[in-house]
């Protein structure tokens, strides 16, 4: 069973992901982080950045991404 959504969860979720951002990647520190944010697509994560917010990811939130994932 999946929980249902929490606005006030996802908006503190969303604040987590971009202090973490704005303190490890450089290049997001004058950007504002949505969620509808393109963090690759936008150029703002190199290769190491990936690594740190899977890691960020995993400590802050469990969520694990297994490496066939990319």
């Amino acid at each position: 069973m999946t929980a249902a959504f929490d606005p006030l969860q996802h908006q503190a979720q969303l604040k987590l992901l971009g202090e973490f951002l704005k303190q490890h990647v450089p290049a997001a520190s004058g950007v504002e982080i949505t969620a509808q944010t393109a963090l690759l697509g936008t150029g703002l994560l190199d290769s190491l950045a990936v690594i740190q917010l899977m890691l960020f990811l995993g400590s802050e939130f469990g969520i694990e991404i297994e490496d066939d994932d990319f």
